[in-house]
């Protein structure tokens, strides 16, 4: 309330000083101050916002004409380092909106879904093998490789959806990267046996599947929408039931057997 009071008649050196010092100071924590791992990444990460903020308030002081591209452009290079250090996921959430608000701001560029799909695309990529060759670099966690590939099922889905739904020529790239996601996404659920991956995969392919449905036919005589919703009804009920029944046999197909199961299976074959 003090300071959303009296904002206006604080001096600008005054203004930025206070910024900077909760910046300095978080800064001196880290370094002098003993802390467990999660506080240290958690610092790391108020470092971070701290930055964007200190930024922030420099261009409202000094009104320098940048626009919000170059703020978060800035932003993003200024962490980058801190992000790579502290390899703590949330972090690495947050600078990926970070580089994909600067890519959408960018005046010169006419930012599409397909851009942000490639972009995703990268990092998954990049949290995938990065472990591998980067050294001390930490195993990306499994929850953080199952979100990143269930959004980008969900980025491939809708591209082909939006394919499908306005049929264009200059979409066709649209179309491909979908395609290409896809299998990228349905084949490393496959590798790494991730079922909930291949679910959301499944579940994709029939909502691509009702969607050409509904687009093949033209629902204009009322009689014959009647008959073709309700075969349409019926059609979908069949296909989420034949659905489950498989992803349950491929989640009992990849689950672990435990070892009484294993000693149970040996007796019996004994």
């Amino acid at each position: 309330f003090f300071f959303a009071f009296n904002w206006e008649v604080i001096h600008r050196f005054t203004k930025m000083g206070i910024v900077l010092a909760l910046l300095l100071g978080t800064f001196v924590a880290l370094v002098k101050a003993p802390m467990r791992e999660w506080v240290r990444n958690i610092t790391i990460f108020a470092m971070c916002v701290l930055v964007g903020a200190f930024l922030a308030m420099f261009g409202q002081v000094y009104q320098t004409g940048a626009d919000s591209y170059l703020l978060f452009l800035a932003w993003s290079l200024c962490i980058v380092v801190w992000v790579a250090v502290a390899d703590f996921y949330p972090l690495w959430f947050f600078f990926m909106g970070l580089v994909m608000l600067t890519y959408g701001l960018a005046s010169s560029v006419d930012a599409r879904l397909v851009d942000f799909t490639i972009i995703l695309a990268l990092f998954t990529a990049f949290f995938e093998f990065s472990p591998r060759i980067i050294p001390n670099k930490s195993v990306t966690p499994k929850w953080v490789i199952t979100f990143l590939f269930c959004a980008l099922c969900v980025l491939s889905v809708v591209l082909i959806f939006y394919f499908i739904d306005s049929y264009s020529k200059s979409k066709g790239v649209d179309l491909f990267v979908g395609i290409v996601m896809s299998v990228c996404v349905v084949s490393y659920a496959l590798f790494k046996k991730n079922i909930v991956i291949y679910s959301l995969f499944c579940v994709g392919v029939l909502v691509i599947v009702f969607e050409l449905w509904f687009k093949i036919f033209d629902f204009n005589d009322f009689v014959i929408d009647i008959f073709l919703l309700l075969f349409s009804a019926i059609f979908f009920i069949i296909s989420v039931f034949l659905l489950g029944k498989h992803i349950m046999s491929m989640k009992k197909k990849w689950t672990p057997k435990s070892l009484m199961e294993e000693v149970d299976e040996s007796e019996n074959k004994a």
